[in-house]
Parts: structure tokens; C-alpha cells; sequence
């Protein structure tokens, strides 16, 4: 189904998108944002300082991926820690987040992890992916260096990379989503001349900056580690992300697949349609449609609210695992919508890159094109 051409580099980790307008944030201003939480998680009261952020870098070179994910809680006086996901490689360490489904269920609004810079070649690398449904709005990335200074404050779109080399020491890596969806957070430190601190093998390997630089061109087919099944799953490596080439079972599937025009689709329709059952994740390939395709999309509206500060309403559907994720659309549309309402759209299926089969929604895809700003929904009504 798709061109696997490109060489192919093993990395044990998980690194792949399970499940996408913001103003620049202080890290005094994401404190104040509520957040919910998560009883399958530990709570801690907040401390005046985070203790897993008071680390001396050179007494274990990766003890900064061993550090908790915080996540605020509503009212803003207690944090939630979650485990991260962490891979290592010759020149290149990362941890994950798993998915954190924003102001959704137990989850707030912001979320934090640390990485420690011991080289002055040391570059700090941090990539937020989100899911096949959610709308490709922006995550707000802050980076805050040792003396507690915000160092980087931006707005970002899925798999837009951020990099940042500084002083060294530890770095706090903030994100903050105000909207309900849910999004894979990653960090990654590039040590590119290997890590001299490290005391406890196995320890990179000692090589030099020119040959150890192991970015991907577009086209490589990466093969990343699924930890749910523990099986390997192989990617194509394009502009900065990785899209997850789908199983022969799922290739299978989607022929088998009849479209029908007069078929409607819901957010967990289409989530059942991008789930392959073989890799046990979303990939970019709704089973039985085709680039191309106009589909019925038709849900049952679960929350609606409007933001003057962009003057944009947020319709909430609900996904498969009984989280909500927000659709974004210009305008205060509250005057004709209501929860219970079901929204009647019409969607095209097409090339989320061009000129390869990843699929994606036209309304998905001009969050791509329009840098996360909200489009008018006259672009999708139903006629």
C-alpha cells in the first residue's frame, strides 16, 4: 500500500501518535491553569519546589528520564505524577508520555517533565504528536532553563519539532492544551559526542559529532517498539514525524471494507476504522474509504463552549475510550447549537502528505495548512 523505500534503523522505543490557538505561556501562567485528575494515578500535595527536579546531572547521566510526568490538578494545589515511557540509543535518549487526554476525564490543562543538558553539544529535542481524530490545532511548548528563566515559548502543531541548546543542566518542558483532546508528548536529548558523565553502563558509545548525528531523511522506514504488545511496527520517517505504515491484516481489511455514500460516521466510527488490531494502534488508513472519498460525518454533540480570547466555539464528541475530543470552529455558534444537537458534516478523505497514502479529513487537515486556526463551518455543513 505503501512505498517502504529508505533504509531502515532499529530504535527501541515507542515512539509513534496513538491518538492534535494558544498564547505564549510563562511558567508562573501554566500554574494557574486548571487541570484535572487522574485517580489511576499517585497524587502528591505541591511541594514549594518539585522533587524530582532537584537532580545532580553527573551523578547518573540519564536519571532525568527516570523523573515522573506531573500533571496539574483542577485546582491548581497538587500534582498527579505518571510514569514516562524512556528508550535509550547510542546517541539519543527520550521519554514519553503516553497519551494524556487534556480536560478530559481526570486530566487538566498542563503537563511537565525535566532533561538534563551535560554537554555543550547536548540538544534538547521535544515533539508532541496527538490523535488520528483530534482536530490539528496547537500545544503550547515552554522550556524553562536551570535558574528557572522560560528560555522558549511557543505555540506548535503536531510532530513540529522544537529544539533548544543552552546552559547546562536541568531543563523543565512544559506543554499546555486548553482544549479536550489527547496528545503523546516527547523529549528527547541528542548527545551527540556520547554522554562522558555516564557511570552506570551500558553508556553510549564515545563518537564524534560528524558521524553520530543520527536524524531521518524523509522516505527512511523506522522500525519504533509498541510496549502495549511489545512488538515492532515500522514507520516512514516524513518532514519531522513518523506515520505508521498499516499491517497486511489492516491492508487486508480495508478492502474488505464497502463504502457505502450513505453511511454515517462518528469520532468513534472513524477511530474503529484507523485501529489496526495487529499493531494494536491508530494508523493513517480509514478501513473501506479511499482519498477521495465524501462521507457523512454525523455525532451526537457531548459539550459546547465558545472562547471569546479566539473567537472560536469548541464542539466535544465523544471517542472510543469515553474521553471527549473538541472541534474547533470560528465564530460563537453557541445561539445554534446545543448539547444533544447532532452535527452534520461533510468531509473529504485526502493525502495528509502529499503524494503519499496517509489519510486524514479536509476539516483535520486545514488545522495543517492554516496553522491550528479555526475554519468556518459554512466550509462543512451538510447542504
Amino acid at each position: 500500500m505503501l512505498k517502504k523505500s529508505g533504509k531502515i534503523t532499529v530504535i527501541s522505543a515507542l515512539f509513534f501518535a496513538i491518538f492534535c490557538s494558544f498564547e505564549q505561556f510563562s511558567s508562573a501562567e501554566i500554574d494557574k491553569n486548571y487541570a484535572k485528575s487522574d485517580n489511576n494515578k499517585s497524587i502528591i500535595e505541591l511541594p514549594n519546589k518539585d522533587p524530582e527536579l532537584e537532580i545532580t546531572p553527573l551523578a547518573y547521566s540519564k536519571y532525568w528520564t527516570k523523573a515522573a510526568w506531573y500533571i496539574i490538578n483542577k485546582a491548581g494545589n497538587s500534582w498527579y505524577t505518571k510514569s514516562p515511557t524512556v528508550s535509550y540509543g547510542s546517541n539519543v535518549d527520550f521519554v514519553s508520555s503516553g497519551s494524556i487526554a487534556f480536560n478530559s476525564s481526570n486530566y487538566g490543562a498542563s503537563t511537565k517533565h525535566i532533561v538534563t543538558r551535560l554537554d555543550s553539544n547536548d540538544e534538547i529535542d521535544v515533539v508532541p504528536e496527538t490523535s488520528l481524530v483530534n482536530y490539528a490545532s496547537k500545544i503550547s511548548v515552554i522550556i524553562t532553563d536551570p535558574s528557572g528563566k522560560d528560555v522558549l515559548s511557543h505555540s506548535v502543531t503536531p510532530q513540529q519539532h522544537t529544539t533548544y541548546k543552552g546552559s547546562l543542566g536541568t531543563y523543565t518542558v512544559r506543554f499546555v492544551q486548553n482544549s479536550a483532546q489527547t496528545w503523546n508528548l516527547w523529549i528527547a536529548l541528542w548527545h551527540y559526542t556520547g554522554n562522558i558523565a555516564c557511570s552506570t553502563p551500558p553508556c553510549p558509545e564515545q563518537t564524534s559529532l560528524s558521524n553520530s548525528k543520527m536524524k531521518h531523511k524523509n522516505g527512511d522506514i523506522v522500525e519504533l517498539l509498541n510496549t502495549k504488545n511489545n512488538a515492532l511496527f515500522k514507520n516512514e520517517y516524513i518532514n519531522g514525524g513518523f506515520y505508521a505504515i498499516p499491517s497486511k491484516q489492516h491492508v487486508i481489511e480495508d478492502t474488505l471494507y464497502n463504502f457505502s455514500p450513505s453511511q454515517t460516521y462518528s469520532v468513534k466510527y472513524l477511530q474503529n476504522l484507523g485501529y489496526d488490531k495487529e499493531l494494536d494502534l491508530l494508523v493513517k488508513n480509514f478501513k473501506g474509504l479511499s482519498i477521495g472519498d465524501i462521507i457523512n460525518f454525523e455525532d451526537d454533540i457531548q459539550s459546547i463552549r465558545y472562547s471569546p480570547s479566539d473567537n472560536t466555539t469548541y464542539f466535544g464528541f465523544e471517542e472510543l475510550d469515553g474521553n471527549l475530543t473538541e472541534w474547533p470552529f470560528k465564530g460563537d455558534l453557541t445561539n445554534s447549537y446545543q448539547i444533544g444537537d447532532k452535527l452534520l458534516l461533510n468531509l473529504n478523505v485526502v493525502e495528509e502528505v502529499e503524494g503519499k497514502e496517509y489519510e486524514t479529513l479536509d476539516y483535520i487537515k486545514y488545522g495543517l495548512e492554516h496553522n491550528g486556526d479555526a475554519p468556518d463551518i459554512n466550509l462543512f455543513l451538510s447542504n
